[in-house]
């Protein structure tokens, strides 16, 4: 979906959201957050999938139409001060896309998905990227297996990628696996989270996701809208 502004606005970081206008009633009354895929001066563009009524209307409406939307919102990616590493997992890519445009060939990309019709905007990403790996679960293009196989793989051939930081979004059991590897090899990784959104400015508290703390064993609660949507992966705790 590309939007064309109709008031002046805050060029957006990489990483970055808005909340759109999910329909023209109360069902759905919320707004849908969707990262930043694409902007330059005149549009702000969101690659995003089907999955409910909200997504479902946003994908018919028409050229003309008006959508009411607010942001930039959250905190964006860390930018990155020389080559870097992206973990891409199925739409995950829409995320991580601005990373790969504005620093075009920097970035070493990892992109998995569940078949080769989950691979979006692949060729482009490519394109951009100093090398590209690429899995699906089915086999149907590249590595057959998880990415994460063939990120272990590189790390264990390359031994410099240990000094690259890792930027990545996806799924929850890819950041599990993930922060395994990170774990093990000492890296930083820079993790884009999903969550279920209401207000998306960090007034509701429905998105809060549970980080370490500098206790040992203690944690504390963020809001994916406020204080992310990009956090470090190591302070990420999962139940």
């Amino acid at each position: 979906m590309k939007i064309r502004p109709l008031a002046e606005t805050i060029e957006p970081q990489c990483g970055q959201f808005y909340m759109l206008q999910s329909c023209d009633n109360y069902d759905p009354l919320l707004k849908r957050p969707l990262s930043i895929f694409n902007f330059d001066e005149k549009y702000l563009q969101f690659l995003f999938r089907i999955k409910g009524k909200g997504t479902s209307y946003l994908s018919k409406v028409k050229a003309g139409d008006i959508i009411h939307l607010i942001g930039p919102l959250g905190n964006g990616y860390l930018e990155p001060k020389g080559d870097f590493i992206i973990v891409a997992g199925g739409i995950g890519i829409a995320s991580l896309m601005p990373l790969l445009v504005k620093f075009r060939k920097k970035a070493i990309l990892f992109f998995g998905a569940r078949n080769s019709n989950e691979l979006l905007m692949v060729d482009a990403a490519y394109d951009m990227a100093i090398n590209s790996y690429v899995s699906t679960d089915d086999g149907s293009i590249g590595y057959k297996g998880l990415i994460t196989d063939l990120l272990t793989d590189f790390i264990k051939s390359n031994h410099y990628s240990k000094e690259l930081p890792i930027y990545c979004c996806g799924s929850i059991p890819m950041f599990k696996t993930l922060k395994s590897i990170i774990e093990r090899h000492n890296m930083t990784c820079y993790a884009s989270i999903e969550e279920y959104m209401a207000c998306g400015v960090g007034a509701c508290l429905g998105c809060v996701v549970k980080i370490k703390s500098d206790e040992e064993g203690g944690f504390s609660y963020k809001r994916v809208c406020k204080e992310g949507p990009v956090f470090n992966l190591r302070d990420l705790i999962w139940q």
